[in-house]
């Protein structure tokens, strides 16, 4: 959507007051016929809907990109205190280092910017995203059940 409806409303608007310049030049005459100028009346009282009803969309309009930018500024914001560690994101909280104690799915936030907390598994270190089915591993899950795998020394 552009500016088209408050385009629309103005033209309506600059031909309302054309019809009303031409209703004075009727009333002026001497012999005034009603029937001419009740139909630009009528013509008038029609542009004055449309003027209406034109800017009544740009209203909504104009709500809805303040609602998506308000949307798109909360994001923003909500970024700053995301960060990626582990295989997942977390959420920092007011402490310069502390962050969440559950993490948040990564496909959920890097496509559609979506918080998903992730569902804890059976075992520690082990998440699954509850929205996508998305499974995670963070390092507590390496620390206890799994040893890391080094490359051997060459000689």
């Amino acid at each position: 959507m552009s500016f088209a409806p408050i385009e629309g409303a103005l033209g309506a608007v600059k031909a309302g007051f054309d019809l009303i310049k031409g209703v004075r030049e009727l009333l002026k005459k001497d012999k005034v016929n009603p029937t001419e100028v009740n139909g630009q009346l009528l013509e008038l009282q029609e542009l004055l809907l449309q003027a209406r009803s034109s800017l009544v969309e740009a209203r909504d309009y104009i709500t809805k990109l303040e609602g998506d930018l308000s949307a798109k500024l909360q994001v923003e914001e909500l970024k700053k205190s995301m960060f990626y560690d582990q295989t997942v994101y977390w959420k920092r909280t007011g402490d310069a280092e502390g962050a969440e104690p559950d993490p948040y799915c990564t496909v959920c936030w890097e496509k559609d910017r979506v918080l998903s907390h992730l569902r804890p598994g059976a075992t520690k270190g082990t998440y699954t995203c509850q929205i996508d089915g998305t499974s995670y591993y963070t390092d507590s899950y390496n620390d206890n059940h799994m040893p890391v795998l080094q490359r051997a020394r060459r000689r």
